[in-house]
């Protein structure tokens, strides 16, 4: 337990450190943020959620133990739409993902999800 008053650095679950966002609020948009996100929205067949799901949840824990990692959800909607959020440190990190997501899908995912995913992604 931390004692009152003192601080302590945020720890990611695979238990790297965190780096801190800066504090300052002037300046340009770039200068106050260091973390990265991207957004994968997938169509599918709706009778396949629930495999799409339990890939869904294998692959967040691959992701977990590459650099800049800090979180990843899996949003189903439940009618054939799902969308994959991540957030990384850096947007080199993110990206670097991008291929690890692209192989995941395509080495196991391709017949459930065909269509490539529209990708949106920026500072967060």
């Amino acid at each position: 337990m931390t004692p009152p008053g003192s601080c302590t650095t945020p720890k990611r679950p695979n238990g790297r450190t965190m780096r801190q966002p800066a504090t300052h609020s002037l300046g340009d948009r770039r200068e106050r943020f260091t973390m990265y996100g991207i957004v994968r929205t997938y169509k599918y067949d709706k009778a396949n959620g629930d495999a799409i799901a339990r890939f869904a949840a294998e692959f967040h824990e691959i992701l977990k133990q590459h650099e800049g990692y800090v979180s990843h959800y899996w949003i189903d909607s439940g009618d054939g739409e799902g969308v994959s959020m991540a957030i990384w440190e850096t947007k080199e990190e993110a990206e670097a993902s991008s291929f690890l997501a692209g192989g995941f899908v395509h080495d196991h995912l391709l017949d459930l999800m065909p269509n490539p995913p529209r990708i949106i992604e920026g500072q967060v």
